[in-house]
């Protein structure tokens, strides 16, 4: 009974600090700079980077429809691709809106010059310009969907308390930052609008940061 209510107790503790957790992964790191730091969210600026997705105009995620389109991304980086050229495992968002799901997985830094086409119609490629993310850390537990709205209400909440008005908070990107599992830490993303005008970057607010992404 002792150990019983020891491990209840660490499990406790872990969930209770989720937001403080870092990701461990062995994943290629994506690059970013914090431009403004609240009290449980960060403001990040990204690069302009190239990514290979999928997509389905279904507007709900499953199961089903995410195992889709992550084997036809598999194939892609396993070399099916203009060159044959195998890739190895990077970091991978999805995002669902009224239009559909789109899933996207990261092409590593070394091929971002020059990425292999795609063969077929199911995937393509996708050069995103630089972009502002407001960022809140999660914990995702595959078994318990609901967590993603929670994380996104919690991050519309924190910016409204700051002040900063200038994030799309619909739809929002959900990202994994390891293999899909129970307590994996995860990202929920708001994309800045175009008019920017929520909130003023100061230099001493910057710094740089690595980050990875991973899908389930």
């Amino acid at each position: 009974m002792m150990m019983r209510l020891v491990v209840l107790a660490i499990l406790s503790c872990c969930i209770t600090a989720q937001d403080e957790q870092e990701p461990q992964t062995g994943y290629q790191l994506h690059p970013y700079q914090v431009t403004y730091e609240g009290p449980d969210f960060e403001v990040r600026l990204l690069p302009t980077w190239t990514w290979v997705c999928s997509y389905t105009n279904e507007t709900v995620r499953n199961r089903k429809n995410s195992r889709a389109l992550s084997f036809k991304i598999f194939g892609y980086t396993e070399g099916k691709n203009e060159r044959g050229l195998e890739i190895k495992k990077t970091p991978t968002k999805f995002v669902v809106s009224e239009e559909g799901f789109t899933m996207c997985t990261m092409m590593p830094a070394e091929t971002q010059a020059d990425p292999p086409l795609p063969i077929g119609e199911d995937v393509f490629l996708d050069t995103q310009p630089s972009r502002t993310v407001a960022v809140r850390k999660i914990i995702y537990n595959e078994m318990n969907q609901s967590v993603w709205v929670e994380g996104a209400n919690k991050l519309k909440a924190s910016l409204e308390a700051d002040g900063i008005a200038d994030f799309d908070s619909h739809p929002f990107y959900r990202v994994v930052l390891d293999r899909p599992g129970f307590h994996v830490p995860a990202e929920v993303w708001f994309e800045q609008k175009e008019d920017v005008s929520g909130y003023q970057q100061t230099q001493s607010s910057i710094s740089t940061k690595d980050s990875d992404f991973q899908i389930i």
